[in-house]
């Protein structure tokens, strides 16, 4: 529905726009929240659906460092495909890019929870007291044990060799990202899991802080 839905003539020419643009980001909320069991991924989808990438200018740490553009792109993307990531990153039997270390299927809760505070820290939060208090709420804790803490590190390490954003990096396939999202994406990943950003996506050609600390 997401793809098919026409709030704009230049959509799809010859045909007459379904609805309005605030209409159809009603109607896409509600086809969200049916379709997604787990509430903190359905506030965060909400979140992504009411916005145009604009008005999330109030975060913190790593993430509060990149252009609210990359910072938006890459919480959208996590949040529109995190059924997609989890299942990735717990693959038992991958097809693809298969020398890097996946992680068991019994982590699959907690690295859903690693991925929902990558994707709140992205995300941010407008300029007022609701939205700043449920962004609090939507807060996931580092694990206290050792094995949890581990496998944070392990998401995030994946995550880092994983992600695309330049067609060299992986030939035959196309970027996940542009590459100033794909920075946010992997600085917050590391920061969520490490306390800092340990270091960047390989991305040919392209400096960072953290390449330049290591």
């Amino acid at each position: 529905l997401a793809a098919r839905i026409q709030v704009d003539p230049a959509q799809f020419e010859g045909r007459r726009p379904d609805m309005s643009k605030d209409a159809s980001r009603a109607f896409l909320a509600v086809c969200n929240a049916l379709g997604e069991p787990s509430p903190k991924w359905r506030a965060l989808r909400g979140l992504v659906d009411a916005t145009d990438g604009h008005s999330l200018t109030q975060t913190a740490g790593i993430a509060a460092q990149q252009l609210d553009e990359a910072r938006y792109e890459a919480a959208k993307n996590l949040i529109l495909n995190h059924r997609r990531v989890l299942l990735d990153i717990t693959n038992p039997d991958p097809q693809t890019q298969t020398e890097l270390a996946r992680l068991p299927a019994f982590d699959r809760p907690q690295v859903d929870q690693f991925l929902i505070e990558m994707a709140r820290r992205l995300s941010g939060h407008r300029q007022s007291v609701e939205a700043e208090a449920l962004h609090h709420m939507l807060e996931e804790e580092l694990p206290s044990d050792k094995a949890g803490r581990a496998t944070w590190a392990a998401a995030a390490t994946f995550l880092s060799r994983r992600i695309q954003a330049v067609p060299n990096q992986h030939p035959g396939r196309k970027p996940d990202m542009s590459i100033g999202a794909a920075i946010a994406f992997v600085q917050v990943a590391e920061e969520v899991a490490f306390g800092e950003a340990k270091f960047l996506p390989f991305l040919d050609g392209v400096p960072g802080p953290a390449s330049a600390a290591a």
